[in-house]
């Protein structure tokens, strides 16, 4: 009986905590394995496993001596992301997924600290793990450029795409149920995702408030808490009040798979005009369900996305509103993106994604 460890702190976030959930079942799914969780026993009762308490934040320094007194003997250690353990652990082999190296990137907003100590862990993250799973060819060429890894680092790195994980089948009943919750009434562009400033949410709203001007048809849902993005970007609010969008601007507060799937299924399209991702699982499962998308042009998403999107700039909220109101416009461009997006995140499969998983875990563990 081989034995995997795994760091399931981050399980309950939305974009590695997404990946986590998704993926899991390949992993419990290995014959002769018994896979332990590391995290909080209250999220992770769900998968009927064995659980180590472990819920020292990521990225404090403290969690270092957590791995060395709580992972136990074990064939594999995985880290669903690039905070692993930097010193000796009792595991055979290990395994790190790294989703991106944005810490690094000229448009992240970490102190030179905070970047040194990301730097330090993804440099051991290289050297120590046995592969190393990343999501995109670009999320590799990013390793090269700001990592420098060695040949032999190089060749552990394993490309594996996500696939749009928890769009599920709602009926129309649930669908107007989920609607009316929200007070959702007119129809709408939605944005997925977090406020970390390379989402670009300024540049959304901006872009927004140049549509409002053409349109009183069209409002904005933001799929998270109103009082975070308040905190987390402080113009926000003053925005909102500058160009009398507080009326036209909808906050869902968190949303379960369920009321996603049925965002998704309603909105007009999906808008995500960042500067910098690693993947991109929002526009994925928007496409699954054929909801037109409206992405930045960035070489990420034209790797995983191709045709299948309408690019804009960035850069230019003219650009990003002209795009919106352009698809808003045009019920014929709609279905064009409608049928691309369900075409190319056909793709992307739950199958696919699990195999290259199993696989990739199952030669560590012999």
């Amino acid at each position: 009986m081989k034995r995997i460890v795994i760091d399931a702190r981050m399980i309950q976030m939305s974009g590695i905590g997404r990946y986590l959930r998704s993926v899991l079942p390949a992993v419990l799914s290995i014959p002769d394995t018994e896979t332990i969780l590391m995290g909080d026993p209250s999220q992770l009762e769900k998968w009927n496993t064995s659980v180590i308490p472990f819920q020292v934040r990521i990225y404090h320094p403290r969690e270092q001596i957590e791995f060395k007194r709580k992972i136990p003997p074990c064939d594999l250690f995985w880290s669903p992301h690039f905070n692993v353990p930097v010193g000796r652990i009792p595991a055979r082999k290990r395994l790190a997924t790294i989703h991106d190296v944005f810490h690094l990137s000229p448009l992240s907003p970490y102190n030179w600290l905070e970047k040194a100590y990301a730097r330090f862990l993804l440099k051991r993250a290289l050297r120590l793990s046995d592969a190393l799973i990343v999501p995109s060819d670009f999320t590799r060429d990013e390793i090269d450029f700001y990592l420098h890894p060695k040949p032999d680092q190089q060749e552990k790195i394993r490309i594996i795409y996500h696939y749009a994980e928890g769009v599920e089948e709602t009926s129309t009943e649930e669908q107007q149920r989920t609607l009316a919750q929200y007070g959702i009434t007119s129809p709408f562009v939605l944005y997925v995702g977090n406020i970390k400033p390379h989402k670009n949410i300024t540049g959304l709203l901006q872009a927004f408030a140049i549509v409002s001007r053409l349109t009183r048809d069209l409002n904005l849902v933001i799929v998270g808490n109103k009082d975070n993005f308040y905190k987390g970007i402080p113009e926000f609010e003053g925005m909102l009040a500058r160009h009398d969008l507080s009326s036209r601007v909808i906050f869902t507060g968190k949303v379960g798979d369920r009321e996603l799937s049925v965002l998704y299924r309603n909105a007009c399209m999906l808008v995500l005009p960042s500067f910098y991702e690693g993947f991109g699982l929002p526009p994925l499962e928007a496409m699954s369900v054929g909801c037109p998308v409206v992405l930045s042009y960035i070489p990420v998403f034209y790797e995983i996305f191709g045709e299948a999107a309408l690019y804009t700039n960035p850069y230019s909220p003219q650009d990003i509103a002209e795009k919106i109101y352009t698809l808003f416009c045009s019920k014929e461009l709609r279905e064009t993106y409608r049928q691309r997006g369900r075409e190319r995140a056909s793709f992307f499969t739950r199958e696919k994604t699990l195999a290259a998983h199993r696989e990739c875990i199952v030669l560590l563990l012999h």
